[in-house]
């Protein structure tokens, strides 16, 4: 398989498993090694599919508007994929107003940050193997925030 594929592939798979915990149980606490804000909760995956985005782009010489993309078809498929599971009927209705604007805020943060990654050039063996290790926890998010959750 193709590296550009598979990191497309990783960038929407992990984006969409960064949301669709918290869509699942919106006033979910993350574990214990986040802060306890309430409204962290949708900034971290935020920043994290930001970060995976600009390391996907890293990776790839080229193709760099398609991990956006990726990162923005993997948060709407987080999103409704959670509504879809809720059992809290008013939180999901809640949640639904929220689709728009976290899907913005997402395709905005992942274009920036993969114009960032874009900039950087990992020419290293062990450096690349990093990112590749990065990448594959980035799409254990969410199951691990389910597995820690109280």
């Amino acid at each position: 398989m193709n590296r550009n594929a598979v990191l497309v592939f990783i960038t929407l798979v992990g984006s969409m498993s960064c949301w669709w915990i918290l869509t699942i149980n919106p006033g979910l606490r993350l574990p214990w090694w986040f802060p306890s804000v309430p409204m962290i909760a949708f900034v971290v995956p935020i920043l994290i599919i930001g970060m995976a985005t600009a390391l996907a782009t890293t990776l790839s010489n080229k193709l760099w508007p398609i991990f956006p993309v990726g990162s923005f078809v993997g948060t709407l498929g987080g999103l409704f994929a959670g509504l879809l599971i809720t059992t809290d009927p008013i939180a999901g209705g809640l949640m639904a107003f929220f689709i728009p604007i976290l899907a913005g805020i997402t395709i905005a943060v992942s274009f920036g940050a993969a114009l960032i990654g874009r900039r950087i050039s990992v020419t290293s063996p062990p450096a690349r193997r990093a990112i590749w290790l990065v990448l594959a926890g980035y799409c254990a998010f969410g199951p691990v925030v389910l597995l820690f959750h109280k």
